[in-house]
């Protein structure tokens, strides 16, 4: 009786799942790709990913719609990471003399972001994936709605203690409400941010949220203080 109990609630589980992920905010399709588009500088922090930073390396050469600038900021790798990101055309930043108080990644995206001459910013994880499309899409997206546009990437494990990092995502998306009509938006999502560079030095960039150890969710709720609209995605771009 039992097992025929949690056997339902497993039923239930999934049917509502599938109900709810076809309700998440999708990335617009880039219907027109011949028009003026704003200039996207990319910029990834790293520390210690050279095994990895080749395949988003190759995903951003074989976008339809390139990015103005590369640029990878090395916090203080002790593999060659650098190196693999000047082969594959990026610019290298060094991110040294981190201020007391600062963590790891806030401070590469600050420096990265300082560096950057394009006009919207587009802060990736080094592990993430992109379809062919997903730079265009991203880009779309925003100058339809406006705006920042953040996405939860779909969770790949190639182990299976990896699996266990996908408990965390599914609570964030979560608790950003991603299948709500009127989500209550507490946070932007780390692996994938598109926002004008006016909207990020406007809330201070992540000198504001320098000391946060979740530095995606503080920045998104500073962007709410200040009136500044944000959309988040899941698992639709990669």
């Amino acid at each position: 009786m039992v097992e025929r109990i949690e056997l339902v609630m497993v039923l239930v589980g999934m049917l509502a799942a599938a109900t709810l992920f076809r309700k998440f905010p999708k990335l617009i399709l880039d219907s027109d790709g011949k028009r003026a588009r704003p200039s996207v500088s990319v910029i990834i922090p790293a520390r210690n990913e050279a095994r990895i930073l080749p395949l988003l390396m190759t995903d951003l050469r074989q976008q339809k719609e390139l990015a103005f600038e590369i640029l990878c900021v090395d916090d203080d790798s002790e593999d060659t990471t650098a190196t693999v990101a000047r082969d594959y055309g990026a610019k290298v930043i060094k991110a040294s003399g981190k201020p007391k108080g600062w963590l790891g990644k806030a401070w590469a995206c600050f420096i990265g972001a300082k560096a950057a001459q394009g006009d919207l910013l587009l802060f990736l994880d080094a592990d993430v994936r992109l379809r062919e499309d997903a730079l265009g899409r991203l880009v779309q997206t925003q100058q339809t709605l406006g705006g920042t546009i953040s996405v939860q990437p779909k969770h790949l494990a190639e182990k299976s203690y990896e699996q266990l990092s996908l408990i965390f995502n599914l609570v964030q998306i979560g608790a950003n409400g991603a299948a709500m009509t009127k989500p209550p938006k507490i946070g932007l999502y780390g692996p994938v941010i598109l926002m004008e560079r006016g909207d990020y030095w406007q809330v201070g960039g992540h000198e504001v949220v320098a000391g946060d150890i979740v530095e995606d969710v503080a920045l998104g709720l500073k962007l709410k203080e200040a009136g500044l609209d944000y959309q988040t995605s899941s698992v639709t771009m990669t």
